[in-house]
């Protein structure tokens, strides 16, 4: 299973949604977490992130808007 987040100036809901994502009882998935811009990122929460949730993979790059983040996630996406 793949979850694919994008998020642009929404640090305060990015811990909230790792502490859901690090309690998946399912086992095999992978979490794709794009932040559409950096203005407000908090390297806190994703050096958290990567130390706590292997199965994320982190990008960050300049602001390009909601629809290209999710074409932008799809293809960072392992498929089988």
């Amino acid at each position: 299973m793949i979850s694919l987040i994008t998020t642009s100036s929404r640090p305060d809901f990015l811990m909230e949604t790792a502490r859901s994502v690090q309690h998946q009882t399912f086992p095999d998935f992978e979490w794709i977490l794009l932040i559409d811009g950096q203005e407000n990122a908090n390297d806190l929460i994703l050096n958290w992130i990567t130390d706590f949730i292997p199965q994320a993979k982190i990008t960050i790059r300049k602001h390009q808007g909601r629809n290209k983040s999710l074409i932008d996630a799809h293809e960072l996406a392992d498929r089988p």
